[in-house]
């Protein structure tokens, strides 16, 4: 069983610089989760994900380089164990349809800070949101 102490470990892997500086601001106010690390395209995910070994994901659909669908599929393969979590600025329920269901979750852009703290713990914690 994981210590009570385990922060999360997540990576952060948007294009927009201004993103990924929102993101990891949020969610260091948290005390359970921890940003370990950011990537702006899909083979710095990748990379990201050997270097970093992180618990969850938080992957935009869109990247250059390789798209964020297509990283969440390579992620799939390689570390199952691996949570992901797509961020989109299309409907979320839409883009699991197109996807094929290769994230534990999908989340709005525009979601509210809450939503996407709960839905890191929620995936964490093997649950889908």
């Amino acid at each position: 069983m994981e210590s009570s102490h385990h922060r999360i470990r997540v990576l952060l892997v948007d294009n927009h610089p201004m993103v990924r500086r929102a993101l990891r601001d949020l969610l260091e106010c948290y005390s359970d989760i921890e940003v370990i690390g950011t990537a702006e395209d899909g083979p710095g995910a990748l990379d990201a994900v050997r270097n970093f070994s992180p618990d969850v994901i938080l992957l935009d659909v869109a990247l250059p380089g390789l798209s964020g669908i297509q990283v969440a599929r390579q992620v799939r393969r390689a570390w199952p164990a691996l949570r992901i979590i797509m961020l989109t600025s299309y409907d979320p329920q839409y883009v699991e349809q197109v996807t094929g269901g290769c994230a534990h979750a999908y989340l709005s852009n525009s979601r509210a800070e809450k939503s996407i703290c709960e839905a890191i713990r929620g995936v964490y914690h093997d649950q889908s949101s």
